[in-house]
C-alpha cells in the first residue's frame, strides 16, 4: 500500500510539473504521428538532453520503420530499405539497440 501512495505522489509532483513549464526551455515537447496499421503514437523531445524518444514499427517479426521526435517537434522516420542490413552483414554492422538488427530475421 505504501508503494501505491508513493507512486501517486510522484505521479501527481509530475503532473504539475509539467503542467507548469514552458516545453521548449525547461520540460519537454511531443511529436505525434500514424502508424502503418493506423495507430497514433505520441513520442517526446527532451530539449536538456537533446534526444527524442523512438518508436520501432514491427509487422510480422521484423520491423518496417524507426520514427524519432527531432528537436522541432517533427518526425524523423527511417525505413528499413534505407538501413541495408542483412543476414550476412548484420553483425559486422554493429547496430546499436534493437534497430536496425531486427530489420531481418535471420
Amino acid at each position: 500500500m505504501k508503494s501505491l501512495s508513493v507512486l501517486f505522489l510522484t505521479l501527481l509532483i509530475g503532473a504539475s510539473y509539467y503542467a507548469n513549464c514552458d516545453a521548449k526551455t525547461t520540460g519537454t515537447g511531443a511529436c505525434n504521428f500514424k502508424t502503418t496499421q493506423g495507430e497514433n503514437v505520441f513520442l517526446s523531445y527532451f530539449p536538456r538532453l537533446n534526444k527524442g524518444d523512438d518508436h520501432v514499427e514491427f509487422q510480422d517479426g521484423k520491423c518496417i520503420q524507426k520514427a524519432t521526435c527531432q528537436s522541432d517537434f517533427t518526425v524523423k522516420f527511417e525505413k528499413c530499405s534505407q538501413a541495408g542490413v542483412t543476414c550476412s552483414n548484420v553483425n559486422s554492422k554493429r547496430p546499436q539497440g534493437v534497430y536496425p538488427a531486427c530489420c531481418v530475421k535471420c
